[in-house]
């Protein structure tokens, strides 16, 4: 049995799966026979230009099928990886998508329809599909295994449009150390917004309402703590 197919072998994964294809892609191409050997860097540049051709111009429809792709990949796809290569590829994958969707789309009906096809995996940190949990590189690189949440970007940038909607699902509630976010929001400097529409005053402004936001589920926080020691 050849390398490739030792490393992946397939028993049920559609065709059409945008992130089957890819796998097959990758296993096939005779450079890349022997991935354990070479590792991610010889095939992080295929992904990430395949998916940011997709992610460039996707509109929520497009997007809506990219992440439910990815969750069937991951739960059903029939695909049997090397745990090396299933933890890069799978890091790889969802470095991108968060980078184009928080770091150069900054939409929130993108943030918010993300949460909405992952909400049931937020409550285990380790699960590959809590994508809100990942970390991914502002400025994009390949390495797959360090980076920033989702939640300390947006504390970072003062885009308090999309701090609201993951404020709605929960998910400073769920921060380990959410006043961290709070002084992010306060310190961190204003010049890595790097969106060009924005000026200053308008950071200014938004970090002002981050804060709100912030205070407010914090308050809530505070109240049952103490109702519970009451």
């Amino acid at each position: 049995m050849s390398k490739s197919s030792k490393l992946c072998h397939k028993t049920s994964c559609p065709r059409s799966n945008i992130f089957c294809n890819l796998v097959d892609k990758i296993v096939k191409r005779p450079s890349l026979q022997f991935l354990g050997q070479w590792g991610y860097h010889c095939y992080e540049p295929r992904i990430y230009r395949t998916l940011a051709k997709i992610l460039r111009y996707v509109d929520l429809d497009g997007f809506d099928i990219l992440l439910t792709d990815y969750i069937a990949f991951v739960e059903k796809s029939g695909y049997r990886f090397e745990l090396n290569f299933n933890l890069e590829f799978t890091e790889i994958c969802v470095n991108t998508i968060l980078y184009w969707v928080f770091a150069r789309k900054g939409n929130p009906d993108f943030v918010e329809l993300l949460l909405k096809k992952t909400k049931d995996y937020v409550q285990d940190r380790s699960c590959n599909l809590a994508l809100i949990w990942r970390t991914f590189t502002p400025v994009y690189c390949p390495s797959p295994l360090s980076g920033i949440t989702p939640l300390l970007y947006v504390a970072q940038t003062r885009q308090s449009n999309i701090l609201k909607i993951l404020l709605q699902y929960g998910i400073l509630e769920r921060e380990k150390n959410p006043i961290n976010i709070v002084l992010t929001i306060l310190l961190y400097p204003s010049r890595v917004r790097i969106m060009v529409d924005h000026e200053l005053v308008d950071i200014q402004e938004d970090a002002k309402t981050c804060l709100v936001l912030c205070s407010r589920v914090l308050s809530v926080i505070s109240i049952r703590e103490i109702e519970r020691h009451s």
